[in-house]
């Protein structure tokens, strides 16, 4: 509330102010003050561009007031401007869908659910692809945003297939899960670009759903800035895990987390044991997996290829001294090597020969060369980031196979 209060009073200084503009023959030309006590005369409006004065000061002074009275939608136009309250609304259940289901959009105060179904009876009245396009800084409450658009169109596209419906609202957490992390300024940041398709069928029954991702942040896996933290998944099956007395069936320590999610803080360990937040998180993605049909067997292998990375990134490199004076480097902590390379299903010597050499080709001559100390723990590290960038973009792939629609309904609408 603090940050909100400063906001306010920075606003309101500038208003009194006035603003101070250039023309375009660089004369300084001072604009009328805009008085929030002489605000009267521009009445609160659910749409922007009916305002008579229309710049700066008037939109702020209009987003101020409303979000003052919690309305955190305002029209601009076909724009919807957002809000994030940064409290839980009661304005998304499905008593407010079936309001906003086919009505005009001046029957009710602006919502998202009016902006989906805008969309919605656009692709079915005109036969159309719509496309809903989320902009904003982070923190600006994006992600949130797609999940109450998704809400809404799996509510106006109901098919017979309660299935399909229930597995499309699975999709934003599970892949949240993996592509999302807590930063100094949003606890649940998206990390990843996102395009989310959903296929109806022409009388508007929702058929299947397709995502892509792009620019997944890797380098998250590895390294953190200062107050923030790694993807949320490492630390939903750690905890997860050790609330399950299973961490020592992934090999994983429960004494001290490891080190990819170890922070300054030393406070990692500390929440994981007093808190449930994250136990709870990881039985929510369990349940996220089985609903979209991911099998047993291939849920073990997504656990198996995380711990196997947290695993990764225990192993230290030290030098060896040579008198060559090459420079090379062992694994004094085997224990880490054996863990990482058997949940990986690799051998312990074949995992260490690839992270401690390389090999270079040379006019058709292959010379395996050793690896320093550094350089060994950077070819560790891109095999952890590699290792979590296939295993996101393999669990997108197998969501979308899942959430395919139905080949026959497919070619029929589509002729």
């Amino acid at each position: 509330m603090s940050l909100q209060k400063q906001l306010a009073e920075l606003i309101q200084e500038q208003q009194q102010l006035g603003s101070i503009a250039k023309t375009r023959h660089e004369r300084i030309h001072t604009r009328r003050p805009y008085h929030v006590d002489r605000a009267d005369k521009y009445s609160l409006d659910d749409d922007l561009v009916n305002l008579e004065v229309l710049n700066e000061e008037t939109i702020i002074h209009q987003l101020q007031k409303r979000y003052a009275d919690l309305q955190i939608y305002t029209y601009v136009g076909d724009i919807l401007i957002a809000l994030n309250p940064f409290q839980n609304l009661s304005i998304y259940s499905p008593q407010f869908s079936k309001l906003y289901h086919g009505v005009k959009r001046s029957s009710n105060p602006p919502h998202i659910f009016a902006s989906a179904d805008a969309a919605y009876q656009s692709m079915v009245t005109f036969s159309k692809d719509q496309c809903i396009i989320i902009s904003g800084e982070s923190g600006a409450g994006k992600t949130e945003s797609a999940h109450l658009i998704v809400q809404h169109l799996t509510f106006l596209g109901k098919a017979n297939n309660r299935a399909l419906r229930e597995k499309i609202l699975q999709v934003n957490p599970l892949v949240e899960a993996f592509g999302n992390a807590c930063t100094a300024i949003n606890d649940n940041s998206s990390r990843f670009g996102k395009y989310l398709e959903m296929m109806f069928t022409p009388t508007g029954a929702v058929m299947g759903a397709k995502i892509s991702e792009y620019l997944l942040e890797k380098s998250r896996v590895i390294k953190q800035a200062v107050g923030e933290k790694n993807f949320h998944i490492f630390y939903y099956i750690y905890a997860g895990l050790y609330h399950q007395k299973k961490l020592s069936e992934y090999r994983l320590p429960d004494k001290k987390p490891p080190r990819y999610i170890d922070n300054e803080t030393g406070r990692v360990m500390h929440d994981i044991v007093t808190k449930d937040s994250y136990g709870r998180q990881f039985e929510a993605i369990q349940h996220c997996f089985r609903i979209i049909g991911f099998t047993d067997e291939e849920v073990y292998s997504v656990y198996r290829i995380l711990t196997g990375i947290l695993n990764t990134g225990n192993i230290e490199f030290a030098a060896i001294s040579s008198q060559h004076q090459t420079d090379k480097s062992e694994v004094p902590n085997p224990e880490a090597l054996d863990n990482a390379a058997a949940l990986l299903s690799i051998g312990s010597e074949e995992l260490q020969e690839a992270l401690t050499s390389h090999c270079v080709v040379t006019r058709g001559e292959t010379i395996i060369r050793t690896n320093t100390v550094d350089k060994a723990a950077d070819v560790r590290d891109a095999m952890s980031k590699a290792l979590y960038g296939r295993l996101f973009s393999w669990i997108v792939n197998r969501i979308n196979t899942l959430l395919q629609p139905d080949k026959n309904i497919w070619q029929v609408t589509h002729h």
